[in-house]
């Protein structure tokens, strides 16, 4: 057993057994991470991944959620090429990538403003992006619909283009993905549609962006004024006689649902990356200059080379959200240690190291607790280029 002198050493920042044990509850505890598809994600650009799993943490850092839901993409270029097509099909394997863009990001902000540039993939510091599920091109309705027979829920499919009609992707029975917003009313939503690859990395085809806020205009209103205003319309419709007081419930559930309001449209792609093989666009422009001189034939070779980049084409459709983070004063509830192995919890061997310290004979005050009683999982952290990952807590 450990003599006084010991517990006199460790207070004085020697080695200190109770907090090695619930260390290592934690070091283990940081791998129990949320799975790949929960909404508590927020992906970075940059491959930084944050899962939020405390509400009142959260509601810390963020206003609200914008909820995005994929329902279809037109203008999708032809054919695939190379081996990517033998494996997935010949056409485009769609996805959609939605992005918040908040006006701290300079960077981000400025490049929303270009022609040409890679979306998503070219964003320096957005820390809240969402993907959809893909339409691989070698299912089509058919396929689609034989699935759902299967599992019960029909996955996106790919419309082959014919004569008069580019090809799409439809999702049918897509789930939404989830986006944390700071400041709603400033922030921006950038949409890149995305080919994805079986092997590979994919790459972007068309972007576009939309403020939040021309879309779903309740998000520049505070909290406070949406509850004054569904105070006065109710109070209103019971001095009219339109309502008695026996449907106020019913009436702010539907107040409230109405300020909840989604947007489905159609937003058109206004932006592209450019052209890889500039040979044969650059060699194209200038044989055409040649055979205007001087300075307008230079103007005219360059105008027909960037006539060579091709026009930014396809439409994404889409139905968005919002949804407020409500304040929480609720009590948090201990937080649990849920990490270990088969058969072997840390959380309880650290409990049951806690008891047997308060039996022992040379016990002279209560072991040092730091859980405390309201430790709280704040969020969760993992890179993807690293493999890193950690679990941060408060007390």
């Amino acid at each position: 057993g450990a003599s006084l002198a010991e517990e006199e050493t460790a207070d004085e920042g020697g080695f200190d057994l109770n907090i090695a044990m619930f260390c290592g509850g934690l070091a283990f505890d940081a791998y129990v991470e949320p799975p790949a598809n929960s909404s508590r994600w927020e992906r970075g650009s940059k491959g930084m991944n944050v899962a939020f799993l405390s509400q009142a943490f959260t509601r810390n850092l963020y206003r609200g959620l914008v909820e995005v839901t994929p329902l279809k993409c037109t203008g999708l270029p032809d054919d695939d090429d190379g081996l990517e097509s033998l494996i997935s099909g010949g056409g485009v394997d769609a996805s959609i990538m939605v992005a918040v863009v908040e006006g701290k990001w300079k960077e981000d902000v400025e490049l929303l403003k270009q022609e040409y540039h890679e979306g998503i993939l070219d964003l320096s510091g957005a820390a809240h992006i969402g993907k959809s599920t893909t339409a691989w091109s070698n299912v089509d309705e058919r396929k689609s619909m034989e699935q759902k027979k299967k599992t019960g829920k029909a996955p996106p499919y790919h419309v082959r283009g014919t004569w008069g009609s580019d090809a799409c992707a439809i999702w049918p029975e897509e789930d939404p993905f989830y986006l944390y917003i700071q400041d709603p009313a400033n922030a921006v939503l950038l949409f890149t549609l995305f080919d994805d690859d079986v092997i590979g990395e994919g790459s972007a085809i068309g972007s576009t962006y939309v403020p939040l806020s021309k879309v779903l205009p309740q998000v520049t209103h505070s909290q406070e004024e949406i509850v004054s205003t569904l105070k006065e319309n109710i109070l209103g419709k019971i001095e009219r006689g339109e309502i008695s007081p026996d449907q106020l419930d019913d009436e702010i559930l539907r107040a409230i649902n109405r300020d909840n309001e989604s947007w489905v449209g159609e937003l058109k792609l206004t932006s592209k990356p450019r052209t890889k093989n500039k040979n044969s666009q650059i060699a194209a422009g200038a044989a055409v200059g040649g055979f205007v001189a001087g300075p307008l034939g230079a103007a005219v070779g360059a105008g027909i080379g960037s006539l060579y980049e091709g026009q930014v084409k396809g439409r994404i459709n889409v139905k968005l959200r919002y949804l407020p983070i409500a304040n929480t004063s609720a009590q948090r509830k201990r937080y649990a240690v849920s990490g270990g192995m088969p058969g072997i919890s840390w959380g309880d061997l650290y409990e049951k190291f806690l008891s047997q310290e308060m039996t022992r004979p040379q016990f002279h005050h209560a072991p040092f607790n730091p859980a405390a009683e309201d430790i709280e999982h704040c969020f969760f952290i993992n890179h993807e280029k690293t493999g890193g990952c950690c679990a941060v807590y408060r007390s």
